[in-house]
């Protein structure tokens, strides 16, 4: 007899694996981890920006550039942070994907065991983060 490997706590459960997925990604790549609101500029893992601003016309330009070989990143904590939370991100990603097929398992006890696997999986990647 097999149960249906999904329900209620399991459905939400992977909605927010793949909401945190997605938000830990798209924060990884965005560059306004350090604003300067002097000089507008923001600094982020991959790229930095600085925007220019006309007063007399009224006008702003954003310049955006990718930091371009590792060896150019600013310091070496920066590099550590940019493999760390990269690290932590890809498995983010990975579990989500993990979970998603659990919720799609016909038997019960693979669906049980990737579900436990992939929590595994969650808590080492949140150790990336802090």
């Amino acid at each position: 007899m097999s149960k249906a490997c999904y329900n209620y706590i399991n459905i939400l459960w992977t909605v927010l694996s793949v909401f945190i997925a997605v938000t830990v990604t798209l924060s990884f790549f965005q560059p306004s981890w350090i604003v300067d609101r002097k000089s507008f500029t923001q600094f982020g893992m991959f790229k930095y920006c600085h925007r220019a601003v006309n007063y007399k016309k009224l006008e702003a330009y954003e310049t955006c550039k990718l930091y371009g070989e590792f060896e150019s990143y600013p310091s070496k904590a920066w590099k550590a942070s940019c493999v760390l939370y990269g690290a932590g991100s890809l498995l983010m990603c990975i579990s989500a994907l993990l979970a998603l097929m659990a919720l799609t398992m016909t038997t019960y006890s693979c669906g049980k065991k990737l579900t436990v696997c992939t929590g595994y999986i969650q808590l080492i990647a949140s150790k990336f983060f802090y």
